[in-house]
């Protein structure tokens, strides 16, 4: 009988905070989510490291799953475009590299680390799963650069030509190349 209402309770709590986070005993985040019942309960939130992707970790929020638009922008046709970019600049010994969520997350400092790692050489371009998926909100695709002379204007040649308008020039060395969507 306890155990019912030790149940109950927690149904109650989380009907109270419908789309809420609360930190509980355990010291670890719930949120409060309708269930397929459409009854509210509360899921633990899980860490970056327990997600493969940077959807299943940032849809766990209120306020990106409560966003009836949240998904603005179609990146797709985009991600088509950067595999045949990556084709002709590899002839060039250009490396175009999508670093993966797991190992990188958000951090770009170690996707940097590991984009040179990759690359096997100091002229590579690479965006993260994490500005990727994030681009289908914000509009912009966002990529860290390293490249020589001669590459830097090759890139920005083949950019320009793909994207046209949609390609933003970085204005120094420590700005990202912008694609917009």
């Amino acid at each position: 009988m306890s155990k019912y209402i030790k149940i109950n309770k927690k149904i109650l709590l989380a009907i109270k905070f419908p789309n809420k986070i609360k930190i509980d005993n355990d010291e670890y985040e719930y949120v409060s989510k309708l269930d397929k019942n459409k009854v509210f309960r509360w899921y633990k939130i899980k860490n970056m490291n327990e997600c493969n992707s940077p959807e299943k970790y940032y849809m766990q929020f209120p306020q990106n799953y409560l966003q009836k638009k949240f998904i603005k922008y179609n990146n797709k046709s985009i991600e088509k475009k950067l595999n045949t970019i990556k084709k002709i600049l590899k002839k060039e010994n250009i490396y175009l590299l999508k670093m993966k969520w797991v190992g990188n997350y958000k951090y770009s400092d170690i996707a940097w680390y590991n984009a040179e790692e990759k690359s096997k050489s100091n002229n590579f371009i690479f965006y993260t799963e994490h500005s990727f998926f994030w681009s289908q909100h914000t509009g912009k695709l966002n990529f860290q650069w390293n490249l020589d002379r001669k590459s830097k204007k090759n890139v920005f040649n083949l950019l320009k030509k793909k994207f046209n308008r949609k390609f933003i020039i970085p204005k120094s060395l420590s700005n990202a190349i912008i694609i917009k969507l």
